[in-house]
């Protein structure tokens, strides 16, 4: 995928400056997911079997709103969009 080809430094100046709202956020969209879907995620790991369709709309949807959600982190530090 294209985040695990970035090389290590670009990934770190990626994810260094996440708030921890976000990373909550995020986190709260998988486990909402996941009860939507009747599956107990309280446990460790687990080796979870789905289709490459509801995958790529998972993965779809997380990228959409961590995407959102970065972009309102960025202008509530000062930043402008262009």
């Amino acid at each position: 995928t294209y985040i695990q080809a970035l090389p290590e430094k670009d990934l770190i100046r990626l994810t260094s400056d996440i708030s921890d709202d976000v990373v909550q956020a995020i986190q709260l969209l998988v486990d909402t997911m996941m009860e939507r879907l009747g599956i107990d995620n309280t446990g460790p790991e687990m080796v979870l079997q789905q289709s490459v369709g509801h995958l790529a709309q998972l993965c779809m949807w997380q990228m959409v709103v961590g995407y959102k959600l970065r972009e309102l982190e960025a202008l509530d530090k000062g930043a402008t969009l262009e």
